[in-house]
């Protein structure tokens, strides 16, 4: 009793300093993704658009090429942006098609993921939103689509997997309410077909189909029940499921991905940093889970390919956003 109650003040102040830590951090990337535009219109290199190419760059100086390879832009783009879509594919794929064998796949078979239980439905969505986030990148790169068309196409991963499990009724099967189902699938089907009808406000219909993503990914980095509640859960109480909370917080990390680029699109950011945001959340997303707020333990994955991940997406933050 009494080494419990010593400790209980160090455990508060403990998690007001994590509370603090990751509030900062998302709060540094929301200033990013504001002041993105207007950063853009300062500098001297002019602001670009992934809608129409940059025909004129008589204004850019002789030393632009060099500076901005020095700085880990350049020739380091090209690769980038593929291992993004490397990255995104395996995770979004694996996660996705097999989310039971997750762990044998990407992480040497560290830990085991239920079948048909609420561990593979998290994970099974999160793979859906990294395919969006993949679908979304690939698009912006290699295509002059506009942003509301960018990322109706980065919804249908959801709305097949919305699909799938209302028709194998697996919303009520793991706790979640009566209709929620209906809802999130006319969401993800209505809202990419209504954007592409032409008939509506694209924008107003992309940015409806942003919010509750973002919404609910903020509120997930902070407190994954409470963003199940928000999600249509019943109860959002893991009880002493560490294992299916940690997945939870696999679910909400992947949507706030989603909803980080598909955002930066549609407030007119270029692709390589739109992307480059969401690698930074994610890098930042995989330090917290393993040292601060370390919800990944009772995941016990090795070290060795979390060095990978780091690697890969500090290597994709340095060349995009440097």
């Amino acid at each position: 009793g009494v080494l419990s109650a010593r400790s209980w003040p160090r455990q508060r102040y403990t998690l007001r300093i994590n509370t603090m830590v990751k509030l900062s951090l998302l709060v540094t990337i929301g200033a990013l993704l504001g002041n993105v535009s207007w950063a853009s219109a300062k500098s001297n290199f002019g602001r670009r658009t992934f809608i129409l190419p940059q025909k004129n760059a008589d204004h850019v100086n002789a030393n632009t090429d060099a500076a901005i390879s020095v700085r880990g832009g350049g020739q380091y783009e090209d690769i980038a942006q593929k291992a993004y879509y490397v990255l995104m594919a395996s995770q979004g794929l694996t996660t996705a098609l097999a989310p039971e064998k997750t762990g044998d796949i990407l992480f040497n078979g560290a830990f085991t993921v239920d079948e048909d239980s609420l561990s593979s439905f998290l994970v099974g969505y999160a793979g859906s939103s990294f395919i969006g986030c993949l679908y979304m990148a690939m698009l912006a790169f290699s295509t002059s689509m506009d942003a509301p068309t960018i990322i109706a196409h980065g919804t249908y991963p959801c709305a097949l997997m919305s699909i799938k499990n209302l028709l194998q009724d697996k919303f009520a099967k793991h706790g979640f309410h009566k209709g929620t189902g209906v809802l999130m699938t006319l969401a993800t089907v209505g809202l990419p077909v209504a954007i592409r009808s032409g008939k509506y406000d694209s924008n107003a219909l992309a940015t409806a189909d942003v919010l509750f993503p973002l919404v609910c990914g903020i509120i997930g980095f902070f407190d994954c029940p409470l963003a199940m509640k928000l999600s249509g859960h019943q109860t959002g109480d893991f009880g002493d499921d560490e294992k299916t909370k940690a997945f939870s917080g696999w679910y909400f990390s992947a949507v706030l991905t989603w909803a980080i680029v598909a955002t930066s699109l549609l407030k007119g950011v270029e692709p390589n940093k739109a992307v480059g945001y969401s690698a930074l959340f994610l890098l930042v997303d995989l330090l917290d889970k393993r040292y601060i707020r370390k919800s990944n333990a009772p995941l016990n994955i090795d070290d060795a390919p979390l060095y990978l991940f780091y690697l890969v997406l500090g290597g994709i933050c340095w060349s995009l956003l440097g």
